[in-house]
């Protein structure tokens, strides 16, 4: 007597992961069929699609391995869901569970160009930077701050050296008239960290200031 077949079980797939804004993609060693069990079927199982991700989009091929890619900035958990068939029944539907996890973009900001100053004007405080943003909008309750560095050997011309606050105002007060413009760098750095391969630093921008008399 030859046994009644019985559909196939599969189960749920819960410990893939991916970087935000990176693609998953799963080999034969490890596809959602893996798990799953058949009782002597007529045909190999096979994975079928359905329902698709919410945050994201999968390509589910038949052998069970898939490709998935996360929507834009997403990170957090999404799930697809997907069915075993031995060619003749289909499975119970089962879960596949992927965190993204979040990757730091790194902040920007605008330069405000060239500074020209007067040694005998004191004191110098004037908006230079605009447009700080510490990334996307779901890396918008991050702290920023500007990281301005010169070199040593021209800390002589300031008695005072130059800052930049949050809000972007350049400040320094100068200590004597300059040959040639200073070099200043300055870069915008959040506190997102760098886990993931996060950038948490902006491009460094150079600009220059001349002291006159």
């Amino acid at each position: 007597m030859i046994p009644a077949n019985a559909p196939p079980t599969a189960v749920d797939d819960p410990s893939y992961t991916v970087a935000e804004d990176a693609t998953l993609t799963v080999n034969p060693s490890n596809d959602v069929l893996d798990n799953d069990t058949d009782d002597g079927g007529p045909q190999p199982l096979t994975a079928i699609n359905a329902s698709d991700p919410a945050n994201g989009s999968v390509v589910l091929n038949t052998n069970g391995t898939f490709t998935y890619t996360p929507d834009p900035e997403f990170n957090g958990t999404d799930s697809f869901t997907y069915q075993a068939s031995d060619g003749s029944l289909t499975s119970n539907t089962a879960t596949v569970t992927i965190t993204v996890s979040a990757v730091n973009d790194a902040p920007a900001f605008t330069s405000g160009g060239d500074v020209t100053a007067s040694l005998a004007a004191g004191a110098y405080a004037q908006p230079w930077a605009t447009g700080a943003s510490s990334g996307p909008p779901n890396e918008g309750a991050q702290s920023v701050s500007y990281e301005v560095s010169i070199d040593p050997a021209d800390l002589v011309y300031f008695s005072s050296p130059p800052a930049i606050a949050p809000d972007g105002r350049l400040t320094f007060t100068p200590a004597g008239t300059t040959p040639a413009p200073v070099s200043v760098t300055v870069l915008l750095r959040d506190n997102g960290g760098t886990a993931n391969g996060g950038v948490d630093a902006s491009t460094a921008q150079t600009f220059g200031i001349t002291i006159g008399p």
